[in-house]
């Protein structure tokens, strides 16, 4: 599933979201190169990049900050997304 594919991440979207960040971290820890983007490559592509990194024992604003910091901008657009790395 391609991050567009999400449109917009919303409670409705949960599920579909936990198993994209799932197969990405699998595809990482596998060894494999991946991309993760959307159309700005901010908000959506964040809350993947941010939900791989709670695989890997991230606390999810520790995620967003440390993507930020090395983005050297904020990675989300809406508060909707910050609240949706909770349940994932």
């Amino acid at each position: 599933m391609s991050v567009d594919s999400l449109l917009t991440i919303t409670g409705k979207r949960h599920k579909e979201t936990r198993a994209c960040c799932k197969r990405r971290y699998n595809e990482a820890a596998g060894g494999l190169n991946t991309v993760i983007h959307c159309r700005a490559g901010i908000g959506r592509t964040g809350i993947v990049a941010a939900g791989v990194l709670l695989h890997c024992g991230f606390e999810p604003m520790k995620a967003f900050e440390h993507i930020s910091r090395k983005r050297g901008a904020s990675v989300l657009d809406t508060q909707e997304q910050r609240s949706v790395m909770h349940p994932i």
